[in-house]
This record gives structure tokens, C-alpha cells and sequence, in this order.
């Protein structure tokens, strides 16, 4: 079983209140960082990727869309690196081989964001990558946000 320590909790009342939620955790990110959303379809993964790779000035103009069918996208300025992951697609461990995933973990400085990330053991995740799991809920039409760090 995966363990957490919770670090902060949100109440996301509408599309500004991803800002806060951005913050934190980009006061807790490391040159090299993990980053690991999960929730229900729907309750607001891509729309914060999308607004935490905004926040690095990558095209402000331009919605990414999440790899659902890819799986993977790499973004990169001079200031970040970013891999982002769409897991739900994920029909077994073998294919996080077969995209590379595994390799992700040997760059030097990068943000490795990934969709779905309870559909992995988390605890192979390297600690060097300061595993960080942001979880999204969805309460009596209510959408809570959850900052925690994976315990090892």
C-alpha cells in the first residue's frame, strides 16, 4: 500500500483558484520532480497541466492537449524540461518500457508529469525524483484538491 503525507488541501472553487494550487507545489519541486495527478475523469488533471506548463511560459495560447492516445508529449524552453504522461491508456507495466518511461528518470533536470499515475506503483518512482502526488476530487459537485508526498 502507498503511503502519503498530505501537505495541503484546497477547495478549487473556479479555473484561478489552480493558481494557489500551482504555487505550492512549485515551492516543493526539485530540479528533478515527479509529479503525479490522479482523480476521476474529469475532475481537472488536464486543465491543471495545462495551467502548471502555462505558469513555465510555454504558449500561453495554446490548450495542450493530454497524450491519451500518444501517451506521452515533451515540452521544453530555455527554462524547463517537461514529459507529460497520459496513463489512462495504460494496459500493462510492459508498455511503460516500450515508451520510455523508465528513461525519463536519467535526464538531468526535468518535470515529469503524469496523468493517471495510481495506475503505476509509485513506489518505483526514484526518490532523487521527490515523488509528489497532486489528487483531484470531486464532492457534492465540490472539486477538492490534495497536495501529498509519497512516503518510502
Amino acid at each position: 500500500m502507498t503511503s502519503y503525507n498530505i501537505l495541503k488541501s484546497w477547495i478549487i472553487s473556479d479555473r484561478e483558484s489552480y493558481k494557489d494550487v500551482i504555487e505550492n507545489c512549485i515551492e516543493n519541486f526539485q530540479p528533478k520532480q515527479f509529479l503525479g495527478l490522479t482523480g476521476p475523469m474529469g475532475s481537472g488533471k488536464t486543465f491543471f497541466t495545462n495551467k502548471l506548463i502555462h505558469y513555465y511560459g510555454l504558449n500561453k495560447n495554446v490548450f495542450f492537449q493530454s497524450p491519451s492516445f500518444a501517451l506521452h508529449h515533451h515540452y521544453q524552453n530555455s527554462q524547463i524540461s517537461i514529459d507529460h504522461l497520459d496513463l489512462f491508456r495504460l494496459e500493462n507495466h510492459d508498455e511503460l518500457e516500450s515508451i520510455g518511461f523508465w528513461d525519463l528518470f536519467s535526464q538531468d533536470d526535468s518535470l515529469i508529469i503524469v496523468e493517471w499515475a495510481d495506475r503505476i506503483n509509485l513506489k518505483l518512482i526514484p526518490k532523487k525524483y521527490n515523488p509528489i502526488i497532486i489528487e483531484f476530487k470531486i464532492e457534492n459537485n465540490i472539486r477538492h484538491c490534495y497536495l501529498k508526498k509519497l512516503i518510502f
